[in-house]
């Protein structure tokens, strides 16, 4: 398995590489840009000490008092990890045992690592529906970018939703999480219809295509919250003991995880503030991470440098597909996703933008020496202590 993703990770950079989408002399600071460096390096790494900060939240909602500094500092041994260690070993699971051998609560640093995962995910996707609104006349005017656009509304949209409101519902009950719903269908329906009535735009497609997408897409706005509503019903009775969940453990491909997710969502009910805060600060460290991605793009000499919201329509979904659990953290397959979606918008002359992969490449590298400089030093301070967490965490995975 760690070969077949080795070989995933660089059969992507070598298309990359023959079809001259990375080319190593876009890879290249313009001279006078190092400003621009220096500014999207400490965006990056105040978006990752955020992120690191934030889990503390998650922790002591869950009576584990970690203190801010422990939490930065196992959060930059989880990204060296992530980056640098081959196998099923991830940064999550180094996170699991430290947190497991500095609390005793085997349950609690479980269920906090998958929430703060859920969380992340989440953001993102909430960050991609926002981007798409912001960044409404840029779809309006490349037809490439409908169908994606109609994608991500559906397919992500409704997954988010859905398991945003299935699990209050499991938490909190299915009249709270109706009318968190009833909210939620108001107030995103709202800033759909002023988000997508703009008409401001460069270059105009015809008018029916359109109406057409702005139909299409308010549709599979409409879709999310029924399936959203589906799941209020349906998720409570996924709970142990019950016929569902038996279903879920034994028989449904992925169902652990899904259990697992329930079962950690449990654990914080009683806690949506702490988790409502968690999400919001997740939109805004993404976004301060967008910004420095914007700030790489301005600094290398790529042939047409992107403008941000091109950066902030193409950002979130690369980050989704990143998620994929491939050595380097997504190496490759980041890039090459990157650079299709840019590859999707237009300069002012109609002519797709290119230089995308080189862009991701760079920011890929900044992200790498961060976790090099700043997590191999703590690892191996910590190095006995944390191979013994990781050995206990990996025996409660197998167990679980």
């Amino acid at each position: 398995m760690t070969a077949l993703k080795c070989g995933v990770a660089l059969a992507a950079l070598a298309y990359l590489i023959k079809s001259e989408r990375l080319r190593w002399e876009d890879i290249q600071v313009k001279a006078n840009s190092n400003h621009m460096v220096v500014a999207a390096v400490l965006l990056l790494m105040a978006s990752m000490i955020a992120a690191f900060a934030r889990y503390r939240w998650l922790l002591r909602a869950v009576s584990i008092d970690l203190g801010y500094s422990d939490s930065i500092r196992i959060g930059f041994i989880g990204a060296f990890f992530n980056t640098f260690m081959l196998g099923s070993v991830g940064g999550d699971v180094v996170r699991m045992g430290y947190v497991m051998r500095e609390s005793g609560k085997r349950a609690a640093a479980v269920a906090s690592v998958t929430m703060d995962r859920f969380i992340g995910l989440l953001g993102v996707i909430c960050l991609a529906g926002i981007s798409l609104m912001w960044c409404w006349p840029v779809v309006l005017a490349t037809p490439g970018l409908h169908n994606l656009t109609l994608a991500i509304f559906g397919c992500l949209g409704g997954v988010a939703l859905a398991l945003v409101c299935g699990l209050l519902a499991l938490g909190y009950g299915r009249r709270s999480a109706l009318a968190i719903w009833s909210l939620l269908a108001v107030g995103v329906s709202a800033f759909a219809w002023l988000a997508l009535r703009h008409d401001e735009i460069a270059v105009r497609p015809p008018a029916p295509a359109e109406a057409l997408l702005r139909g299409r897409a308010l549709l599979a706005l409409g879709l999310d919250f029924l399936i959203a509503l589906s799941a209020i019903v349906i998720l409570p009775s996924c709970q142990s003991g019950r016929h569902l969940h038996n279903f879920l453990q034994g028989s449904m491909p992925g169902g652990k995880a899904v259990v697992s997710l329930l079962e950690a969502f449990l654990l914080y009910r009683g806690h949506l503030r702490t988790m409502a805060a968690a999400l919001a600060a997740s939109i805004a460290l993404q976004f301060l991470a967008l910004l420095g991605l914007y700030f790489f793009g301005l600094s290398l000499s790529v042939r047409l440098s992107p403008d941000f919201a091109q950066i902030l329509f193409a950002g979130p979904p690369t980050w989704i597909v990143n998620a994929l659990p491939v050595p380097g953290g997504g190496l490759g397959v980041g890039e090459a996703a990157f650079d299709y979606l840019l590859s999707l918008c237009r300069d002012s002359d109609g002519k797709p933008l290119q230089g995308g992969a080189s862009i991701f490449l760079f920011y890929r590298f900044w992200t790498i020496i961060l976790s090099l400089l700043a997590g191999l030093p703590l690892y191996l301070k910590g190095k006995q202590q944390i191979q013994q967490a990781r050995a206990e965490a990996e025996e409660t995975s197998l167990s679980t």
